[in-house]
């Protein structure tokens, strides 16, 4: 009886001890899984502006690993910092230690505005000083060249790519005039009663930037077009002159006398379409005057030109 009673007696302590330890052991358990085991800290940030972040408590010794980015109006996020004077930037992860406050860092967006000066439209673009604008497209405007981008509108200070704004700022597009034409009066040539038998007009390309282009190595092609008939002049006394088709010479000259001379050209009563061409260096239109002339030598008609025009193309 004494034995079954001991035997009793340590069963149960037996079955006591392991209770004992299950529960030590579930209670272990629950103090590891427990957030606020040991000591923490409060991470605050303050957005300066920018939308509010909630504060995060961090285990001692347990790092913050992501970084919260904010929004602000205009602005740009530029990073957390580690003080007030934004000259300390925080690196994620951060340890943390003790309580900190975390401080955020804006770029102010600018307006980068494209002036161009009767080109294409190019649209705006927005740019912190830490962005760079490197690949805006050139615009386009008839008879004229890009040549550049510039930071005041007298076209002086060449803006240089790439660009980082660091207030709101205005393009000025420059052009180089690459293509014009003139139209000259018409005239009719006879050498009687008083009318000349030359025509002259000064046609010297005007509008065109001369050093500009003969900097980039342009060449500039100048094509005069007219028409030419002739039609008897029935004021002449009989016996003076001759009745036959006249002749007449059309020159592009300069000061020189040197460009293009078409000599003893024949007329007809009917209109013909004629032309000159002449191509030349830019450096040889410096301090030059061009002049375009019609003349004839026939009294017995009237030689007339009609529809004179000049145009001038750089390439």
């Amino acid at each position: 009886m004494k034995l079954i009673k001991f035997l009793s007696l340590m069963l149960l302590s037996i079955i006591m001890i392991i209770l004992f330890v299950s529960c030590v052991a579930e209670n272990s358990d629950d103090n590891d899984k427990n957030p606020y085991k040991g000591k923490s800290y409060t991470v605050t940030f303050e957005a300066n502006g920018g939308n509010a972040v909630e504060p995060k408590t961090i285990k001692e010794n347990q790092a913050l690993s992501e970084s919260i980015i904010p929004t602000k109006d205009g602005y740009k996020f530029d990073g957390w910092f580690l003080n007030a004077e934004l000259t300390t930037e925080a690196s994620f992860p951060i340890t943390i230690t003790n309580d900190v406050t975390l401080y955020a860092k804006w770029l102010k967006y600018h307006t980068v505005r494209f002036e161009t000066n009767g080109g294409s439209s190019i649209e705006s673009q927005v740019a912190t000083e830490k962005d760079v604008i490197d690949s805006i497209k050139a615009p386009r405007k008839e008879d004229f060249v890009f040549d550049g981008w510039y930071l005041d509108a007298e076209l002086t200070t060449v803006a240089i790519f790439p660009l980082s704004p660091k207030n709101d700022t205005v393009l000025y597009a420059k052009w180089l005039r690459v293509s014009d034409m003139i139209s000259c009066k018409n005239v009719h040539l006879k050498c009687w009663n008083g009318y000349d038998d030359t025509a002259t007009y000064y046609v010297t390309p005007a509008g065109f930037d001369l050093d500009r282009l003969n900097e980039l190595g342009y060449t500039m092609k100048i094509i005069v077009t007219y028409q030419v008939y002739y039609e008897k002049d029935y004021d002449v006394p009989l016996g003076i002159g001759y009745a036959g088709a006249p002749e007449y010479n059309a020159s592009l000259i300069n000061s020189k006398n040197y460009g293009d001379v078409d000599e003893d050209m024949p007329t007809s009563t009917s209109a013909s379409y004629r032309s000159l061409e002449w191509i030349l260096n830019i450096s040889d239109l410096k301090n030059e005057q061009l002049r375009l002339i019609f003349n004839t030598d026939n009294i017995q008609n009237i030689v007339y030109f009609k529809n004179i025009t000049v145009s001038y193309t750089c390439y």
